[in-house]
């Protein structure tokens, strides 16, 4: 997933799938991993920064069992259910991110001035929903950008103020 930060629109060009949200998001994220610097990792794998190609790394697995994430979409209604491999002692966090592919910017500023860049997986829609029991019911988040040809879902389960996912899914949207 990519989730589209607006602190380049200064140089000039802004990215139409950016969001303020996500810079947001970014900062807290750096704060809860104790990182020095705000950067944009290549990935994040199980709450990581991880860039191929570092010493031909392979992305890392984690191996472990947490537990079972179910969702239903209805119309534009999500439930889900998480149920841990052991028993709740803290709130968990639900994230649903819909996803736009298949997306083209034509870059009007900066280095690449001309040209065009190809997206897939942009985060287009975003929410987070605190549980104490691991049951939600909410509607799919509003759409900042709603020009993509096809959507996609991703839906995962956090700690509250620990970022590492514990379990995810995701699939085709068709809306």
């Amino acid at each position: 997933m990519a989730f589209h930060v607006d602190y380049w629109d200064y140089l000039g060009w802004r990215d139409p799938y950016a969001d303020a949200a996500y810079a947001k998001r970014q900062s807290w994220y750096a704060q809860q991993r104790n990182l020095r610097t705000i950067y944009t990792p290549a990935f994040v794998v199980n709450g990581k920064a991880w860039r191929r190609g570092w010493f031909n790394r392979q992305m890392p697995k984690n191996g472990k069992s947490s537990g079972e994430l179910k969702i239903t979409i209805n119309d534009k209604q999500l439930t889900a259910s998480y149920t841990p491999v052991t028993s709740f002692a803290e709130k968990v966090t639900l994230n649903i991110a819909i996803l736009g592919m298949d997306l083209i910017s034509h870059i009007e500023a900066g280095e690449n001035t001309g040209r065009s860049a190809r997206h897939e997986f942009v985060v287009v829609g975003y929410k987070t929903i605190n549980s104490n029991n691991g049951h939600w019911a909410t509607s799919l988040p509003t759409l900042h950008y709603e020009a993509a040809k096809q959507y996609a879902i991703a839906v995962w389960v956090n700690r509250v103020n620990d970022p590492t996912p514990l379990q995810a899914v995701g699939g085709e949207l068709h809306q």
